[in-house]
């Protein structure tokens, strides 16, 4: 059951009356661990306890803090995630905005009342999208300065960070991943934290010239760079190969090896050269909207390394380029 209770409180510029309700049950994204502010009146400033907590969007704070001192902080009066910049000018509309690095606006408290996040006096709260770390003072009338990062005595609140785990398998092929933003540049298992909403491209690429790229298992698949958002923890499984019955590649991007032209061409990206051995390949599709120019004939020599262009590629079966444009070169086509 909510509770409700009226209040009014007048803070130079601005007469609010504000509702506060008791806090409903919704995940933040602040970290569990790095979480606390420090008040010399009111104590530590739990901004992710159980259940509810501080969320961090792009102009604007949403959610609730706890103090056992003086109980529920109300970060804004907007629950509704997105993009919303408060007015803070009427009992509707108030809570702290983010502009950038810089914090401003109000967040209240039924005991102590407004809590200013823009006071003049020590520059405010600020927040680093490049650490997610908050520093900085906070300023209320009734309990005094609240503190968001010490160094002598180490406390601060951060966003919390989701892990990204890779892991490497395959047949006894050699590679590594690479990732942007940075944080995975590994050939074995390796992992990285990012903060909640970052979209991390994973590329993979052959380390020896006998090795094949075969695709990404778990919260990505096929060939293709892998792009996930960290919403949560993510677990994704890259594996390598020594390409089809142990030959090699039959493809190549640069120098990263592929079992099959189709998976070369599912890798391209949108101007890329794709080489391919000679001799017979599989039915060929190409729909995607990319420019590829497809070199065939090439000659392997014995450490598995294209060389000269001496004979042709030919596909059999269907050959399809319904989207895109291709240009080619030493490729025959044999009808099924």
């Amino acid at each position: 059951m909510n509770h409700y209770r009226l209040y009014a409180i007048t803070t130079g510029i601005m007469f609010l009356i504000c509702l506060m309700t008791t806090p409903a049950t919704a995940d933040g994204n602040i970290s569990t661990t790095d979480k606390y502010a420090w008040s010399e009146n009111a104590g530590w400033l739990n901004h992710a306890p159980a259940n509810v907590g501080g969320v961090v969007y792009e102009d604007h704070l949403e959610g609730y803090v706890w103090a056992e001192n003086i109980g529920w902080i109300k970060l804004g009066s907007f629950i509704g995630g997105g993009t919303h910049p408060y007015n803070n000018s009427d009992n509707i509309d108030w809570g702290v905005n983010r502009s950038g690095s810089t914090l401003s606006g109000f967040a209240w408290s039924e005991l102590v009342g407004w809590i200013n996040f823009g006071p003049m006096t020590y520059g405010g709260v600020t927040f680093d999208s490049t650490t997610g770390i908050f520093d900085g003072w906070a300023w209320s009338e009734n309990v005094g300065w609240v503190h968001f990062k010490n160094d002598s005595i180490p406390y601060f609140v951060s966003l919390q960070k989701y892990l990204l785990s890779l892991y490497f398998g395959g047949t006894g092929g050699v590679g590594s991943v690479n990732s942007d933003p940075a944080g995975i540049n590994c050939s074995s298992d390796c992992s990285n934290s990012y903060f909640p909403g970052t979209v991390v491209t994973l590329t993979a690429a052959t380390s020896t010239p006998q090795s094949t790229f075969d695709g990404w298992f778990g919260n990505c698949t096929g060939v293709a760079s892998c792009l996930t958002a960290m919403t949560e923890d993510k677990y994704i499984s890259v594996e390598f190969g020594l390409g089809l019955n142990d030959r090699g590649p039959m493809a190549k991007i640069s120098t990263t090896g592929y079992r099959s032209v189709n998976d070369a061409y599912s890798a391209a990206g949108k101007n890329e050269t794709i080489l391919a051995t000679a001799g017979t390949h599989d039915a060929l599709v190409m729909n995607e909207i990319k420019n590829v120019t497809l070199k065939g004939g090439y000659s392997v020599d014995e450490d598995y390394n294209f060389t000269s262009q001496s004979g042709y590629t030919t596909i059999s079966g269907s050959f399809r380029v319904s989207a895109g444009k291709l240009n080619a070169e030493r490729i025959k086509i044999k009808a099924p």
